[in-house]
């Protein structure tokens, strides 16, 4: 939980002005931007067990690599650290009820501020906007791919709305859902911004992927079983098999300005500038 103060503190001890050349270029350039096997073996020993997150955000930047021997003092990481400890930092997509709240819609909302929005034409689009449009947009898609598709029962799959679709779960349909629709569902935002729309649509597919996922624990299926015995050797948690999934196969972001490609890759899948 306090990972950076510790190696902040470690590096005090060591000597003065260290923490950005001494550990903080490695987690960036090393621990975040390349696989464990292609750290040197001074970063792994230094950041310990650090997960890869791929993207373009921790690459090098233009004045890193015009300015190999840039210097930051520790006090500015002391105080940037105290800052942040002032506010509670959550990962979860619900907002709190904190005042002192900090989530991914908190800095969507941030970035689109922060630009010139009258030149970029960018602007934040609130959480019902986007929660709405993802659930008429992304409902009717599944219901119509699984009105199309031929069951082997007699069984008609005619859903007038998801929540019926859900509430009428059975082997056949979680294996349609889960093999051949949802796997193959894009949700491209072609000006993604942050990503505030993108991760609505994650939120709307998760609460979709969910039921469909605790189904199959209780299904009857040989085949459906083997898949769920596959996942839970392969991944540490159900839900975090759910929101990799999404993120990697479901989720598309392109948008004109690289600030936002940046800030949007832990969200979206394979987000790049325009012209990609």
């Amino acid at each position: 939980m306090d990972y950076l103060q510790h190696k902040l503190a470690a590096t005090m001890e060591r000597g003065a002005n260290l923490f950005y050349k001494g550990f903080l270029k490695l987690l960036f350039f090393e621990g975040f931007a390349k696989t464990e096997n292609q750290r040197s073996a001074e970063a792994r020993q230094v950041l310990g067990t650090v997960k890869y997150l791929n993207g373009g955000l921790f690459l090098q930047h233009k004045i890193e690599l015009d300015n190999p021997g840039i210097v930051i003092p520790d006090q500015a990481f002391e105080n940037i650290l105290t800052l942040f400890r002032r506010y509670s930092w959550n990962l979860n997509d619900t907002p709190g009820a904190d005042d002192d709240e900090i989530n991914p819609d908190v800095l969507g909302y941030i970035f689109e501020k922060y630009i010139n929005q009258k030149a970029f034409g960018a602007y934040y689009t609130p959480p019902e906007i986007t929660e709405y449009l993802c659930e008429r947009t992304i409902h009717q898609v599944i219901l119509e791919k699984v009105r199309n598709t031929p069951f082997p029962s007699t069984k008609k799959r005619e859903y007038a709305s998801m929540n019926d679709l859900l509430m009428d779960l059975d082997s056949d349909l979680c294996r349609v859902l889960i093999h051949d629709i949802l796997p193959h569902l894009s949700v491209l935002d072609p000006a993604c911004g942050s990503g505030a729309f993108l991760v609505s649509a994650m939120k709307t597919l998760l609460n979709i992927y969910g039921p469909v996922v605790g189904k199959i624990k209780f299904s009857s299926s040989a085949n459906l079983k083997k898949w769920l015995r596959g996942v839970e050797q392969d991944h540490p948690s159900i839900a975090y098999f759910i929101r990799k999934t999404i993120i990697t196969d479901n989720l598309f972001g392109v948008d004109i300005m690289e600030e936002a490609t940046e800030i949007a890759p832990p969200i979206v899948s394979r987000p790049s500038c325009i012209g990609r």
